[in-house]
């Protein structure tokens, strides 16, 4: 996503959330309450495993739930791990 669809999904439509460790982001989240989608989630490489993407997916997808979406869109491009990757082929 270029940076002004994000700074537009972020100050207009949308929510981003973040967690940091020790001063640096190590994973990030955002959500589209115009299209009811999750439009980023993403977990730094070695910080994956640690339940990060799973708290934010959860955040996120409560926050859609309170903006009265009853359904919501999680769009994904080429998955970066071969967990997701099995997945997006069934």
């Amino acid at each position: 996503m270029p940076d002004d669809q994000i700074i537009e999904a972020l100050e207009t439509t949308g929510r981003g959330w973040v967690i940091e460790l020790d001063g640096v982001i190590v994973a990030f989240a955002i959500g589209d309450a115009l299209t009811g989608s999750i439009s980023a989630l993403f977990v730094d490489p070695p910080h994956r495993g640690q339940g990060y993407g799973r708290r934010l997916h959860d955040t996120v997808v409560d926050w859609l739930w309170s903006q009265g979406h009853d359904r919501i869109w999680l769009g994904m491009e080429e998955p970066a791990t071969p967990e997701l990757r099995e997945l997006a082929t069934r």
